[in-house]
């Protein structure tokens, strides 16, 4: 796998149940705790098949155990791969029905997958939080399902940079990122603080994802990367 590109799979969050058991046997403590500690089951049953899958995924990339996989966190709470060493960069992250992984060698990733919500939800938002050049991106032809859905696109965009950077949402917010994809953008926020400039930029694309919902992912550094992706229903990647 090369250091300019990256792995993603895309994964049904109502695959059949012997997956999910399967994928639970893999989880570490922590993980279980929090399963547990959730009070709604579908709650509870997304996060096991997501971070169980993220271990199944990433221990046949890496040719280890998935239950051997340990995890730490950054400051402002990224989880990073603690075992097998720095091996890989690894994103998840998931939305009502839908679950994206992200892996790469090297550069830093951040995947993000966000259910289209309703016009005037996304109208209030952006208009209280984006920038001017992302309103009157998402504003242009006004209200109606194609402002949720430019609304989405922008709020991936950001997510994932901010995922990539291992900084805090409330930071990417105000962060330019309309324009045609692959675009670059630059963020300063937390997971950044006294970076090189080199290191707070980050090049940004949209994934391909199914009707009512929008992907995108970031990888630090301006330089161009590959993208290969697939639907994951269990068993291998």
């Amino acid at each position: 796998m090369s250091p300019d590109s990256a792995r993603v799979w895309l994964i049904p969050a109502r695959l059949p149940e012997p997956v999910v058991t399967a994928v639970a046997r893999t989880l570490g403590e922590d993980e279980r705790r929090r399963a547990e500690a959730m009070a709604r089951p579908d709650e509870r049953r997304r996060f096991v098949l997501a971070h169980g899958a993220t271990r199944v995924l990433l221990g046949d990339r890496l040719g280890v155990p998935p239950e051997r996989i340990r995890w730490s966190r950054s400051r402002h709470g990224k989880p990073e791969l603690a075992y097998p060493g720095d091996a890989a960069q690894v994103s998840l992250s998931h939305s009502d029905e839908l679950i994206a992984v992200a892996v790469t060698v090297r550069r830093p990733v951040g995947v993000d997958v966000q259910r289209v919500p309703v016009a005037a939800h996304a109208s209030r938002v952006c208009a209280r939080f984006f920038p001017p050049g992302d309103v009157a991106y998402v504003t242009a032809d006004g209200s109606g399902a194609g402002l949720a859905e430019r609304f989405t696109e922008l709020w991936t965009r950001k997510e994932a940079c901010v995922k990539a950077a291992g900084g805090r949402m409330a930071d990417g917010l105000g962060m330019p990122v309309h324009g045609s994809a692959p675009l670059v953008v630059g963020y300063g926020g937390a997971g950044n603080e006294g970076a090189p400039a080199a290191e707070r930029r980050y090049r940004v694309t949209d994934l391909a994802a199914p009707r009512g919902y929008r992907a995108a992912l970031a990888l630090r550094g301006e330089g161009g990367f590959q993208v290969r992706w697939s639907w994951w229903y269990g068993g291998e990647g």
